[in-house]
């Protein structure tokens, strides 16, 4: 046991941390099943490095799994609290499917020697380079995040702004003024990031979701002359910070308020 000492350590270690870049939020968008590979990759190289002890690694591994995950969740609850509620039950799911991937992925490698010692550094490199996975994820986040949130903000905000002026030239064409909740109609009008044409058929009374966000167009399609467009964060702060709407006053807010006076939801100036 002794001997395979810094092998538990970095085991316990790697699939400890190796799920936190998956649940803190705003979230590097991984897939839970890169974590899981991870894992299992440990788990069966220090399997091959102590000479076949496949039973230990696996459950280092699955115990490592389910401290990491509960001490991530409670550390960084989910904005979601619904999600919250539900976080232990995924996390003995993800401590099992751990386990058994770590024994299998084990006890095919106890059938892996090492030949010579040239080999045992490789595979020790390996091994070193898999484990790395959550502290080198966890140093990128921030930039790799920022740069989405800013590109989904900046997408958005074009795409409001875009979109009032095709709403605006499609209510000043002769016979059009009524035309606005025709998709087909207001898509010649638009010039700004796309849409698809799925989305041109449900935008007007609803939201689609481009790029993070869920973005749509509030109006009464018997009579246009009010209107309001809105774009907020389809997942919160995973995709971005800021919210967004225009009205039929041309100013870009940021995000809709209720008018008594008009009964309706009007597009609100953001504060200075």
């Amino acid at each position: 046991m002794r001997r395979d000492a810094p092998l538990i350590f970095v085991v316990v270690a790697a699939s400890s941390v190796c799920w936190w870049p998956v649940i803190i939020e705003p979230t590097l968008d991984l897939a839970w099943w890169v974590p899981l590979i991870v894992v299992a990759l440990c788990s069966g190289l220090a399997t091959i490095l102590s000479g076949g002890r496949w039973l230990l690694f696996a459950v280092v591994s699955a115990a490592a799994t389910l401290v990491g995950l509960l001490a991530g969740f409670t550390i960084w609850p989910l904005e979601d609290g619904i999600a919250q509620s539900y976080s232990g039950i995924a996390a003995v799911a993800a401590t099992l499917a751990v386990f058994f991937i770590s024994l299998v992925t084990g006890l095919l490698c106890t059938r892996v020697p090492i030949s010579n010692e040239q080999l045992r550094r490789v595979i020790w490199l390996a091994f070193l380079c898999v484990a790395a996975f959550g502290p080198a994820a966890l140093a990128v986040r921030p930039s790799i995040v920022g740069h989405r949130l800013a590109r989904n903000e900046y997408l958005a905000f074009a795409r409001v702004s875009s979109l009032h002026d095709a709403v605006e030239r499609t209510r000043t064409e002769p016979g059009n003024p009524d035309r606005v909740c025709e998709g087909g109609v207001l898509q010649k009008n638009y010039f700004g990031p796309p849409f698809t044409e799925r989305d041109w058929h449900y935008i007007a009374g609803n939201f689609v979701t481009e790029d993070g966000y869920a973005i749509g167009i509030t109006i009464d399609c018997s009579q246009s002359r009010h209107y309001l467009i809105s774009a907020i964060p389809k997942r919160g702060k995973s995709d971005g910070t800021r919210r967004f709407c225009v009205d039929e006053s041309g100013q870009v807010g940021c995000g809709p308020e209720w008018d008594l006076a008009g009964k309706r939801n009007v597009c609100a100036l953001c504060p200075r």
